[in-house]
């Protein structure tokens, strides 16, 4: 995956499911990495690892991306339409589906794929994620409490809503805001507060996966 934090997502995610009786079959090790990868060095690494004749796979090896990126999706979906691209020796990428909640803002990364509450729920110390959406995007003053100022301008320059993990300051001059990480930590771990969380939309990816392992098992 492209960040640190989405694997952790999704391997919450299957275990949730999976006590609920679903994806009972699909066995997945995840590359745990506590760093990002990026989109570019992610797709690098797809391109070079199917490209390889000196290592046949025995196993998928599936690159999941964001879908915030018009161009890396381009690429690592097939061409003539279809869910995932098989690029050979065993070797798959596809970009994360738009979750129906998210349709009239489909650039999505993983952190979407949860409803707008669930994206907000504050940690004990009170800080939480936020949305772009938020923000007044002139003054960049939160729209509702107005103590509270995102000082990141980079986040408004697209349309789509932006996760905001940083840089919104209250009256104090204090961070109020959750990393991405620790929100998704906090979740994995199942702390009070973030131990309820509807993981449905993950439907649409596993559904993939087990399409892609369907596919390389034949």
């Amino acid at each position: 995956t492209e960040g640190k934090t989405d694997w952790k997502h999704l391997r919450a995610a299957l275990t949730a499911l999976q006590e609920n009786g679903r994806f009972l079959n699909l066995a997945i090790s995840f590359e745990e990495k506590e760093d990002a990868t990026g989109e570019k060095a992610l797709l690098h690494q797809c391109q070079s690892l199917a490209s390889s004749v000196v290592v046949p796979l025995l196993n998928p090896h599936i690159f999941i991306f964001d879908r915030d990126n018009t161009e890396v999706v381009r690429k690592v979906e097939p061409e003539g339409g279809g869910r995932f691209r098989d690029w050979g020796n065993n070797v798959y990428s596809f970009a994360i589906p738009t979750p129906d909640h998210r349709k009239q803002t489909p650039g999505v990364c993983i952190e979407l794929y949860y409803s707008d509450a669930e994206i907000m729920r504050k940690d004990r110390e009170g800080r939480r994620l936020f949305l772009s959406s938020e923000f007044n995007n002139k003054s960049f003053r939160h729209l509702e409490d107005k103590t509270l100022n995102c000082s990141d301008r980079n986040i408004f320059r697209e349309p789509q809503p932006k996760i905001i993990d940083g840089d919104v300051y209250d009256e104090t001059d204090e961070n109020v805001a959750l990393s991405k990480n620790t929100f998704a930590n906090n979740i994995a771990q199942r702390v009070p507060g973030f131990e309820d969380f509807d993981f449905s939309p993950f439907r649409q990816i596993f559904e993939i996966i087990k399409e892609i392992q369907a596919l390389s098992t034949r």
